[in-house]
This record gives structure tokens, sequence and C-alpha cells, in this order.
């Protein structure tokens, strides 16, 4: 895949490196593309279940039973089953009596 940016956008990205933001212009990216990735969770199962999502992982790592994530597939795993556990709570939701 190639992706082309505009002269702003480049220079944003330039930035952000050059300061010490990111590490390289992929972090940007990928940091970019995980604001995303989260912005497109909420709107499909609601801020508030990623917000519980968010206080219980917070919880977790507290009592130390976090999980190390080690490369891209261990994220792209990560995201992929929070968004089916956030449309499973979803779901659990819209069939509950109101």
């Amino acid at each position: 895949m190639t992706i082309t940016l505009t002269d702003e956008q480049a220079e944003f990205v330039r930035r952000r490196v050059e300061c010490g933001k990111n590490r390289s212009e992929q972090e940007v990216l990928d940091q970019a593309l995980d604001a995303l990735t989260t912005d497109e969770l909420e709107e499909e199962v609601g801020h508030d279940v990623v917000k519980a999502a968010i206080d219980e992982g917070t919880a977790q790592l507290r009592r130390g039973e976090g999980v190390t994530l080690k490369g891209k597939e261990d994220v792209r795993r990560f995201f992929v089953e929070l968004k089916e556990e956030g449309r499973q709570a979803l779901r659990a939701n819209s069939k509950s009596p109101s």
C-alpha cells in the first residue's frame, strides 16, 4: 500500500518526530490509526461501553492482571476482540427490557 500525504500532513508528521513526541514517522501514523480505531469503536458500541472497558482494564492493571502485547499482531487481535466484546455488550443491552 502506498499512502500520499499532503505537504501539511507530511510537515505535521516531521514535526512530531523532530520534537520527540514520536520516535518515527511510522509511530505517528500508528497512533493516528489507533485513534481512528477507538473512534470507530465508540461509534459502534457507545462511549459508555468503551469507558467501562477502559476502567475495568485500569483496575486489572492495578491488580497486576495486565497482559503484555508484543507486536502489531497482538495489538490488532486485542482491538478485534475488544470490538467484538463491545458489540456483544451492545446486543445484550438492546435486548434488555427498558
